[in-house]
C-alpha cells in the first residue's frame, strides 16, 4: 500500500538510516555490526541532498557498519557507501553498466557530485524545451494581435529557448 512517506523522497530511506543505529551484533549470520552515528549522520546528508533534489533513493547496511545510499533517476544509478571512517566510495552505473567509480571521498566531494548530477539533470530538461517549444508565430494557436497592449519582443540572450517570445507592454 502507498503512503505519503513512500510517496516523498527520501522519507523511507531516512528511516532505514536510523533503524541501522540499533541493529545487534552479529545481525547478518554471526557477522555485521550496527552503523556508528556519524555514519549513520553522513548517509543522512546525502540522501537528503538527493531527495531534496526529487530523485528516489534507498539505503542498505553493509556488514561492517558501512551503509550505503542508492540514488536512483530512470536509467542512472548513483551508489554512495559511507564507511566507519567516514570516507565515501561513488560508483555510477548506467543500463547496469558501471561508468564510474572513485573511493575514498570527502563527504564534502559526494555531496558536489550529486550537485553536478542535479544539474546535469536541469541542463537536459531545459535543453528538451527548444524541441517542445512551438518553432513560428503561425504554427501557435494563440493569437498575438488579441492580447491588449503588447508587442512581441524575441529574447536574444536566452541560450535555452532562442525562439521564444516574450510579451511586453507596449507602454515601456
Amino acid at each position: 500500500m502507498e503512503t505519503a512517506s513512500t510517496r516523498i523522497p527520501g522519507v523511507e530511506a531516512a528511516r532505514k538510516i536510523v533503524r541501522f543505529l540499533h541493529f545487534p551484533i552479529g545481525w547478518k549470520y554471526g557477522a555485521g555490526v550496527p552503523a556508528s552515528l556519524s555514519t549513520a549522520r553522513r548517509a543522512t546528508l546525502i540522501n537528503q541532498a538527493a531527495a531534496r533534489s526529487g530523485l528516489e533513493t534507498d539505503a542498505f547496511l553493509g556488514v561492517d557498519g558501512e551503509i550505503r545510499v542508492g540514488v536512483y533517476h530512470r536509467f542512472i544509478y548513483h551508489q554512495f557507501t559511507v564507511d566507519e571512517e567516514g570516507s565515501v566510495e561513488y560508483v555510477r552505473e548506467e543500463s547496469g553498466e558501471e561508468v564510474q567509480r572513485i573511493p575514498a571521498l570527502s563527504l564534502e566531494r559526494a555531496l558536489s557530485i550529486l550537485e553536478t548530477f542535479e544539474l546535469e539533470l536541469w541542463l537536459s530538461s531545459v535543453s528538451s524545451t527548444v524541441r517542445t517549444t512551438t518553432p513560428r508565430e503561425a504554427a501557435s494557436k494563440i493569437l498575438h494581435s488579441r492580447l491588449p497592449d503588447a508587442v512581441r519582443v524575441f529574447r536574444s540572450l536566452s541560450g535555452t529557448a532562442p525562439f521564444e517570445l516574450a510579451l511586453q507592454s507596449a507602454d515601456t
